[in-house]
């Protein structure tokens, strides 16, 4: 083909090929999108392709070296380009097309140089080219290659440097003067908020480095967009009386407004669910809050203008929303903007005709419930603005109650420098937000809309906190609530303070239940809004889906937790939650056995999902996570705690149990506290964990089972609470340790041993539990001891070998408390059992177990008894006579008023008279008949089955003491 010149050339004019069919859809000129049934069968076509690639890259390089032979087939290229970017799913075969034909760097290349060559802006198609150009990087930006998690090849490095072309360029056409090029500015502001949206789907790296290069390097794109925000536009509002300006003259002085405002929320505004980006979006948000924020700045006063502007108020709203998000002093300012707080009142109200009402009010009634939030206590009285201020504001033809200097003002007016501030007189902020309270709660009660329903709930939620009251009838609530929880979410933007979609309406109806009536918590309890209410929980757990994929797995390990959806309920909305649950159970306990004792609940199943391992882990990392895991979890086994404070029904009483035991809750508690919580708040779960432990078996031995599997971490764990200065917990671990010795093998003692000894053997902490000052630790540990020295020889060596422990060990049989002498006498007993080389030193311990007979205690009278008949076969006779022990034993026998103890005191005396000096002293003491008189009155009572099990050791020991079995 030969050479043209750059002289005008008309498409129309110029003869097209006819080679196939392809040729034949590439000569569809008109400028409408294309609309291609079979995108992936084009691109598996190699002929198509083939003929893509020559039109376009034999075209498009013959235009960048000044030939515009071949314009005609271009354009029509761009439009099936556009469209096959936009609509083929399959991104390898997409991509792999693209580096084929020279995308992105040709629509870019030839970009570049259309903005430079004055020859090819001269040609009567210039706006198409442009416009399809700018379209089909729009599309090359917006497919799924480019996102990191379904790269292709080189696709993120290649589009991070497309990327940086298009700022380039964008930055060269905003510095343009306003006026030039409005179609194409439009239309590059477009493609910019789309790859704004690409750069917020990818990774953190990209992102970063994308939103700083905009206060770097590219920094001529952002001046250029708010440079191109305060340019004055036509007027947002036609005061009565002016001509009226023609609807397509309008409708085109809007466009470039409406895109550079989309770009701005684009640019800032942080993405639900993808968190990624927010850290280099917030920078971007912090620069325009600074530039919100200086006095001489006229970027404030056109956003807050803009927000009664019905194509501009949705992206203003949101620029202002994210600008607010991070900066209070802005908060601050626009709290004290009567005009911004009136448009946003309006908006809420419906005055305001906007072009996306439900949106705009919906970002409306976040951003009033941040400023409340930021604000706290509310200002009231008088609002300052700057003359500079109000001349900007009636420029835009806003209401203002003006002194007649400031009437008819104009565009063209000079403007003057700032003066003394104006006063703007009007009602408080605090009569305002009243006002707002009414007209926010009827929003919320007859609002069909979710989205609304649950933004009203959450700015009434922070007016309550502020004291501002609003009528809101129960029978109305209740349904706006079921409404908003049982319909679909449609999340759009981030509440205030990271809160989840449904946080707001939960602290609102904590508010509305804690301060109602007394019946009404049980209006709520028994209506359907509680079931629905957990079943939105439960699904924002995503606990159906992880459920769906245990039963689906074969395997025997479970499959990882799924992720919750922060963007429906966030970690703050579950501690309301759960706070919410705490108020209607306290006030209604038998709804709490109902649905917990309910087999397969979805409250249970949640309760016992939200102390599993790995839902603490994703807790842990969600944002403000690891601040309200304590709240969670304390929430949590509080209502677990509801069954053991009741009086409940056995059955009712093991079905939960059972529930508990299935789902391994013991080892849950035992996990959280280790791992999770500090250890001034590990009391409940502690405290919950010795309830399970002592009432079900399995849950003992998941326990111990853990303990003995696990790392170092536990153990560590356990000994610091042993040894911590939270009396509560350590008893209940004592408690734990206790009905362990008990009820399991001494095989699986050993980690008791080892805390009782600590790490070098020293048995400090046995001797600071021994010594500590609250009477329930030392009877707790006296307890322990007692059942450990049934089997550990390891702990009858220590009592034998280590300096002062033993001595402690007999201290507690003279301590003031009875509780703790019982304890103290019962461990002091099981040494005695089979003492073998600590039998000597236990002669310490006659003086102090023999005044315990005299105890007016029946238990520690008993116990003393005992111990004192074990000490008999180890060697201590002399202690014993010296200390008359033989005597006072008889004279219990015989005359203890508590059968059990005139048992004991038999028992002892049977185990005793082994030795010959004590056999000779009961003889000598009559002792023969003086037991023949106790079992004759025995052999008075009316029937042997009431009789005591003493009269069998009376007559044994009566037929031991006779002369034939002296020693």
């Amino acid at each position: 083909m030969g050479r043209r010149s750059t002289d005008a050339v008309d498409p129309e004019n110029e003869e097209p090929d006819s080679d196939d069919e392809w040729q034949r859809l590439l000569e569809t000129m008109e400028p409408v999108p294309v609309q291609l049934k079979s995108p992936l069968t084009l691109l598996c076509n190699p002929d198509f392709c083939q003929h893509i690639q020559s039109q376009l890259r034999g075209t498009g390089e013959q235009i960048l070296k000044g030939v515009l032979d071949g314009a005609s087939h271009l354009l029509p290229a761009l439009r099936i380009l556009s469209s096959l970017l936009s609509s083929c799913s399959d991104s390898v075969l997409l991509y792999s097309f693209c580096q084929e034909v020279g995308l992105p760097e040709l629509p870019l290349s030839l970009l570049r140089y259309s903005q430079e060559s004055s020859s090819i802006q001269q040609q009567p198609w210039y706006g198409a080219f442009l416009r399809e150009l700018v379209a089909v990087v729009q599309a090359y930006f917006s497919c799924t290659f480019n996102l990191e998690r379904s790269q292709t090849g080189d696709s993120l490095q290649v589009f991070e440097e497309a990327a940086s072309l298009f700022l380039d360029l964008l930055g060269k056409l905003l510095a343009q003067p306003d006026d030039s090029e409005p179609t194409f500015r439009r239309d590059s502001l477009m493609c910019f908020a789309v790859l704004c949206e690409a750069v917020d789907g990818n990774s953190r790296a990209i992102s970063k480095a994308f939103y700083a290069s905009l206060l770097t390097t590219q920094r001529a794109v952002l001046d250029g967009l708010l440079h191109g925000l305060t340019v004055p536009q036509l007027p947002f509002h036609t005061p009565p009386g002016a001509p009226q300006v023609s609807q397509p003259l309008r409708e085109q002085s809007e466009d470039v407004p409406g895109a550079i405002s989309s770009a701005l929320a684009a640019m800032c505004t942080a993405p639900v669910g993808l968190p990624s980006c927010w850290d280099a979006k917030e920078q971007v948000s912090w620069h325009l809050a600074n530039q919100l924020t200086e006095d001489s700045s006229q970027l404030r006063p056109s956003l807050i203008s803009g927000l009664r502007h019905h194509i501009l108020c949705l992206h203003l709203l949101k620029v202002l929303y994210s600008c607010c998000y991070i900066s209070e002093r802005l908060c601050h300012i626009l709290g004290q903007e009567p005009l911004a707080l009136e448009s946003l009142l309006m908006l809420v109200q419906g005055k305001v005709k906007v072009a996306d009402w439900e949106e705009s009010t919906e970002v409306a009634l976040y951003l009033l419930s941040l400023l409340v939030f930021r604000l706290q206590d509310l200002p009231s009285g008088r609002a300052f603005l700057y003359e500079e201020q109000a001349w900007i504001l009636s420029h835009h033809l806003l209401t203002l109650e003006e002194d007649s200097s400031m009437s008819g003002v104009c565009s063209t007016r000079k403007r003057k420098e700032p003066s003394q501030p104006i006063v703007i007189c009007g009602a408080s902020l605090c009569s305002r937000m009243e006002k707002l309270g009414s007209e926010v709660a009827t929003l919320f009660t007859h609002s069909h809309i979710v989205s609304l329903v649950n933004a009203a709930a959450c700015l009434l939620g922070q007016l309550g906190q502020q004291g501002v009251t609003f009528d809101l009838q129960p029978r109305e609530w209740i349904a706006a609530a079921a409404h908003a929880l049982s319909a679909p979410a449609e999340v759009r933007l981030t509440p205030p303070c990271s809160c989840g979609f449904y946080d707001g309406l939960l602290v609102l109806l904590l508010q509305l239940l804690t301060q109602g009536k007394p019946g009404l918590i049980r209006d709520v309890a028994g209506s359907e809004v509680w079931t629905i209410l957990w079943h939105r929980f439960s699904m924002a757990l995503r606990l159906s889906e992880e459920v769906s994929a245990q039963e689906d797995d074969l395997s025997l390990s479970s499959p990882p937790s799924l992720e919750p959806d922060w963007t429906l309920i966030s970690p703050q909305g579950m501690a309301a939650l759960l706070s919410l649950a705490m108020a209607i159970f306290t006030q209604e306990p038998q709804l709490c056995l109902s649905h917990l004792s309910q087999h397969g609940s979805v409250l249970m199943l949640t309760l016992k999902h939200l102390l599993s391992p790995s839902f603490l882990h994703r807790l842990s990392q969600a944002p403000q996570g690891s601040e309200f895991l304590p709240v969670v979890v304390l929430s949590v086994c509080k209502l677990l705690c509801f069954p053991f404070a009741l009086d409940v029904d056995a059955d009712l009483l093991g079905g939960i149990l059972a529930d508990l035991r299935a789902s391994e809750v013991a080892v849950y508690l035992l996990q959280v506290c280790c791992h999770h919580l500090p250890l001034f708040q590990a009391e409940l779960p502690i405290g919950l964990l010795t309830r399970l432990a002592l009432m079900d078996p399995t849950s003992l031995k998941q326990f111990v089972n853990t303990v003995a599997t696990s790392s170092r971490a536990i153990i560590s764990f356990l000994s610091v609470v042993l040894l911590c200065d939270q009396p509560l917990m350590v008893s209940d671990l004592l408690s734990l340790l206790t009905h362990t010795t008990r009820i399991l093998s001494p095989s699986h003692l050993s980690f008791i041993q080892e805390l009782l000894s600590g790490s070098d053997e020293s048995y400090r902490p046995l001797r600071s539990l021994l010594g500590h000052s609250e009477n329930a630790v030392r009877v707790r540990t006296y307890r322990l001891l007692g059942h450990l020295l049934q089997h550990s020889m390891a702990l009858r060596g220590a009592l034998q070998s280590q300096s002062g422990l033993l001595n402690l060990l007999l201290l507690g049989l003279g301590d003031k408390d009875p509780a703790v002498r019982r304890s103290a006498s019962f461990a002091v007993g099981n040494a005695a059992y089979q003492a073998g080389p600590l039998g000597p030193a236990l002669a310490a311990a006659v003086p102090s177990m023999t005044q315990l007979l005299g105890d007016a205690q029946d238990a520690i009278r008993r116990n003393a008894a005992s111990a004192l008949g074990n000490l008999g076969p180890e060697g201590l006779g002399k202690e014993l006579l010296k200390c008359q022990v033989p005597q006072r034993l008889l004279e219990m026998a015989c005359g203890d008023p508590q059968p059990t103890v005139k048992e004991a005191a038999l028992i002892a005396l049977r185990s005793l008279r082994q030795e010959p000096c004590i056999h000779q002293v009961l003889v000598s003491l009559g002792a023969s008949e003086k037991l023949t008189l106790l079992s004759l009155g025995h052999q008075l009572l009316p029937s042997s089955n009431s009789r005591p099990t003493s009269a069998r050791h009376c007559r044994k020991l009566i037929h031991l003491l006779r002369p034939t079995h002296s020693t």
